[in-house]
């Protein structure tokens, strides 16, 4: 880990639930992966087993969608620069830095808008 990625697991903070914003921004609308069953398929395969949808598919379609939005938007204004294509670490966190900043203002929106049950399955 460099000193750059240190500083920033200082900010992210498991107790204010960071950890659970950063999952609802890379979930998917796909029931949740709760393990595997204890036996295999005859072909060798292993069993997988899976739970409930996330609630609000619209809203996690909605980020999903405006994810990819935002990458085709970025790879045609920038195809032409490979070098715009290596990005730190710390410029990945920076929106997690700004949405958690005054307070978590933004974060506490993310989490009314989408009616998050935070420590629930």
């Amino acid at each position: 880990m460099t000193a750059c990625s240190r500083d920033l697991l200082k900010k992210h903070d498991t107790n204010k639930d960071y950890n659970v914003f950063w999952e609802l921004l890379l979930s998917s609308p796909t029931p949740k992966f709760e393990g595997f069953y204890g036996g295999r398929l005859p072909d060798g395969s292993v069993i997988a087993k899976f739970g409930k949808f996330d609630y609000n598919q619209t809203g996690i379609v909605e980020i999903q969608r405006g994810i990819l939005d935002f990458v085709k938007e970025y790879h045609s204004h920038f195809r032409d620069f490979p070098y715009m294509f290596n990005i730190s670490g710390r410029d990945a966190y920076a929106p997690m830095l700004v949405a958690a900043s005054h307070r978590e203002k933004y974060l506490k929106a993310v989490e009314k808008r989408f009616k998050l049950e935070i420590n629930v399955d």
